[in-house]
């Protein structure tokens, strides 16, 4: 059996096709709120004082960057991790990025360079993708253990997972938001 989500079931049907619905942990990020003042710190190391209470495990990749004043007034933990991803990339030029997986929050520039996880091709085991020049392209295959944060290879070329969505009716289904590599 594998594991497809890690999180919280709200709630479950018993009919055909089964639904459950549940959260994932980025509920920890949206029911936390902050309000705090850093001054003279690093990204990093702000990123590392705001998330230390969700009981989460980090893996924040170093990022020197001081922010001179950094005002939180009543904002939750997702909105300050934003805040400080759109410093990040404004200072450094580089596009950061966060994850949870497996109970780990994951934060650092996107791991382009990763084997991909699963290979995907076009009359073998996709049903349909649709490439956009200008936002996500959307793959629609059967279910997969594919995760957010993976690399994916798609008829021989990688695309970077931003977006999952698993279906259980119509015999499973696996649909992702991807980016080219």
């Amino acid at each position: 059996m594998t594991e497809i989500f890690r999180g919280v079931v709200l709630d479950s049907n018993h009919s055909d096709p089964l639904e459950i619905r549940g959260i994932d942990y980025n509920t920890v990020l949206n029911a936390t709120r902050i309000i705090q003042t850093y001054q003279d710190d690093t990204v990093s190391g702000i990123m590392k004082a705001i998330l230390s209470g969700t009981g989460l495990e980090l893996e924040i990749e170093d990022c020197e960057i001081t922010v001179d004043r950094l005002p939180f007034f009543n904002r939750t933990i997702r909105e300050c991790v934003d805040s400080l991803t759109a410093i990040a990339d404004r200072e450094t030029g580089e596009e950061y990025f966060d994850y949870i997986r497996n109970g780990v929050f994951h934060w650092g520039k996107k791991d382009l360079e990763q084997s991909p996880a699963a290979v995907f091709t076009t009359g073998v085991n996709i049903i349909n993708f649709q490439l956009s020049e200008d936002g996500l392209s959307e793959l629609l295959t059967m279910i997969s253990p594919v995760q957010h944060s993976q690399v994916i290879q798609i008829d021989g070329y990688n695309y970077f997972v931003e977006k999952v969505e698993y279906n259980w009716s119509n015999g499973g289904r696996t649909r992702l938001g991807v980016h080219p590599c």
